[in-house]
């Protein structure tokens, strides 16, 4: 019996022999060989890298892209707009005695007048700017009150002239007495201040508003008769 050739003792780990044995004469055994090599190793992964998300691919490499920065909000620029909604009264200046009631349509040299405005002390009310919420409680401070003839009011109390008021009683916190006949420019300025709340923040606003009307002041004079 022919032995086995000694070379096929020299392939090494990596190769495989594949092949067939026919014994022959002159041929003991034939052998047809294929040489193989083993395949790459695997690249590490890489720990740094972020997960794909389901469905998606991975990414290339390296950690993803910062998400862009959140849009900073102008809160002022909101109060602004959300003030600029806010329904304050006209402060029309009413006067006691009313001069329009009589027949000469003015008030008289020397009479005490009363001034007030029918202005309630507090407005509140709500809105919103962007999708964001605002609150809004407006205070009256004051009533400025200007006469035309120089003199200026600061009013923080009006009280309306009751109907059985003395000729010459004058007003207890808001009133003027004209001392020259003329036409005057009378004006009422309500000074407000509106208190706001949005984002957890709060502030303080100063709001105006004002209304005018014109008095008649006459000098009365009487008749003697004989």
């Amino acid at each position: 019996m022919v032995p086995l050739p000694q070379r096929l003792q020299s392939y090494s780990a990596e190769q495989r022999i594949v092949g067939a044995c026919v014994a022959t004469a002159t041929n003991p055994c034939g052998f047809e060989e294929f040489n193989v090599a083993a395949p790459p190793p695997a690249a590490a992964p890489n720990p740094a890298a972020p997960a794909a998300a389901p469905g998606q691919p991975a990414p290339a490499g390296g950690a993803a892209p910062a998400p862009p920065p959140a849009p900073v909000i102008d809160v002022a620029a909101l109060v602004n707009a959300a003030v600029a909604t806010l329904q304050l009264p006209t402060p029309e200046p009413h006067l006691g005695p009313e001069p329009d009631v009589n027949e000469w349509k003015m008030l008289a040299v020397g009479l005490p007048v009363w001034i007030w405005t029918n202005t309630p002390a507090q407005i509140d009310a709500s809105t919103t700017q962007q999708g964001i919420p605002i609150t809004l409680t407006a205070h009256l401070v004051r009533t400025e009150i200007s006469l035309g003839d120089g003199t200026t009011l600061s009013c923080k109390t009006a009280t309306p002239r009751p109907a059985y008021a003395e000729p010459m009683a004058e007003s207890p916190d808001c009133g003027h007495t004209w001392l020259t006949a003329g036409t005057y420019d009378v004006t009422a300025t309500n000074i407000w201040a509106v208190e706001w709340a949005a984002l957890g923040q709060a502030g303080l606003v100063t709001m105006e508003r004002s209304a005018s009307r014109t008095v008649e002041v006459g000098q009365l004079a009487s008749v003697v008769t004989r």
